[in-house]
């Protein structure tokens, strides 16, 4: 079975811990789902880094010793490369994803009175394209912050649409709370 090019898919998120560069989910031919596996950066005994592919494992103990176990393998090299290309590649399209050009993003706020921490609605246009409404600008803990229009279920909260990476979320957020604070000084 070495015919398996496009068999492994993966959604890695960046993290960047420690050695941790990044973990996520790796799928095989849509029916089996890895989860937990991480890329990590080590040294070798030369000092040299090494890019190392973990697969999940599973602590044990065994005759009083608590020892990692595989959970899982490739079973071939050829598997093994396939399902490297497809962590290494889900890498590169989310390194890609902060290396966007700056959209133009025009900011409309709504203050309100009296809502508790709710401070103000806000509306964005994201180039000209495409608009989200029903921001809401809100007073927590620690300053104020952007939530994002979300569902409740009897699951709790789950957002609707929110920015795919934390860059694109700070630049939105700066964004917003500017506009809602030259407003509030209009005022």
């Amino acid at each position: 079975m070495e015919n398996e090019i496009n068999r492994w898919t993966a959604e890695m998120k960046i993290v960047n811990k420690g050695n941790l560069i990044a973990i996520g989910d790796v799928t095989l031919d849509r029916v089996i789902k890895i989860k937990k596996v991480k890329v990590l950066s080590l040294k070798n005994q030369n000092g040299n880094e090494l890019i190392l592919i973990e697969l999940p494992r599973q602590k044990i103990t065994k005759e009083g010793k608590t020892i990692w176990h595989s959970v899982c393998r490739t079973l071939t090299s050829q598997s093994r490369k396939n399902l490297e290309k497809a962590v290494m590649d889900s890498l590169k399209t989310e390194l890609a994803k902060d290396l966007f050009v700056n959209p133009e993003i025009i900011v409309h706020v709504q203050a309100v009175r009296n809502k508790g921490n709710l401070k103000a609605y806000a509306k964005i246009e994201y180039d000209g394209i495409f608009e989200i409404s029903d921001l809401r600008i809100l007073q927590g803990s620690r300053g104020l912050f952007v939530a994002y229009p979300e569902e409740l279920t009897d699951k709790g909260a789950g957002n609707l649409i929110y920015p795919e990476t934390s860059l694109v979320r700070e630049l939105i957020s700066h964004k917003v709370l500017e506009a809602y604070n030259e407003k509030a000084n209009e005022n």
